[in-house]
């Protein structure tokens, strides 16, 4: 019986470290509802889209009311073009925070982050994705790694976060005719 309740007590403890020492640094396979994410967009009518299918690339989109409407802007790291939504879709579209970065990661899987960083939380505080797969927070300093499913990459700039956490990460379907994000 002692036996038993030894087993128990470490069993007990074990579980309690594993979950305590999860560090908040570290993006999860989790996918976040934090902002509502729907966007659905045809790779043929939107040219810079097609950079999102091959591997280690990325594209970011988000939204703005510009005089000519409401526009989508889609930047591949070379070029960017602003596109006229249908209001249909401006209306039933939502680009989480402050827009996304949909791509490829370098073992082929598609993903799907928030364009803003997760750590300021704030949609003025878009990240700047570099050719490479790197993104950074021109506020925090922070760059985090897109093939690396969103992981902090390196914080050591980082002044303001104590505790800094990956990017919110989305459902993402990417093939030669849609890009399609979601919660």
């Amino acid at each position: 019986m002692k036996s038993s309740t030894s087993l128990s007590f470490l069993f007990s403890l074990i579980l309690l470290l594993a979950v305590s020492s999860c560090k908040k640094d570290e993006a999860t396979s989790e996918f976040s509802n934090k902002y509502p994410v729907f966007i659905s967009l045809n790779t043929l009518s939107y040219a810079e889209l097609g950079s999102a299918l091959s591997q280690g690339t990325f594209v970011t989109i988000r939204p703005k009311t510009t005089d000519k409407g409401t526009q989508i802007f889609i930047s591949n790291g070379v070029s960017e073009q602003a596109y006229t939504l249908p209001a249909d879709d401006y209306r039933s579209f939502r680009f989480g925070l402050g827009g996304l970065i949909v791509g490829t990661n370098y073992m082929g899987d598609p993903l799907a982050f928030d364009l803003s960083c997760p750590n300021c939380d704030r949609a003025e505080y878009r990240l700047t994705v570099s050719t490479n797969g790197m993104t950074t927070c021109g506020h925090c300093h922070i760059v985090y790694n897109l093939n690396n499913y969103g992981f902090i990459e390196n914080t050591e700039h980082n002044t303001i976060h104590s505790e800094p956490r990956g990017l919110y990460r989305y459902h993402a379907d990417i093939n030669p005719a849609v890009v399609h994000v979601y919660n």
